[in-house]
């Protein structure tokens, strides 16, 4: 499998993600607020001095109340944001021999 077929492979759920803006919101959402979550974790290991109180609230509370609300987004969109999802979803794939770009 050449390079450039297997960015391809792994490129495709990313544009099929972007062709829908509340599943991207969701994703970004979810990403940024873990990250962050992450990074908070991280500094509240590795700080000598006591954490602020607020932090807490903080980290606890309300970046996960974030998180959440990005992985209800995400679901929301792909099925077309009216809850009118008939079956599972999926990214779309070409065919086995098929060299065509598309219409």
């Amino acid at each position: 499998m050449k390079w450039s077929e297997r960015a391809r492979h792994w490129v495709r759920p990313l544009v099929f993600l972007g062709e829908n803006g509340l599943t991207l919101t969701g994703a970004i959402l979810t990403t940024s607020s873990g990250l962050t979550m992450v990074g908070f974790w991280l500094l509240e290991l590795l700080q000598l001095r006591p954490v602020h109180p607020y932090a807490g609230i903080v980290l606890f509370l309300v970046l996960p109340g974030f998180f959440v609300a990005g992985l209800l987004l995400m679901p929301l969109g792909s099925c077309g944001g009216g809850g009118s999802c008939v079956g599972p979803v999926s990214c779309p794939r070409p065919t086995r021999g098929s060299t065509s770009t598309g219409p």
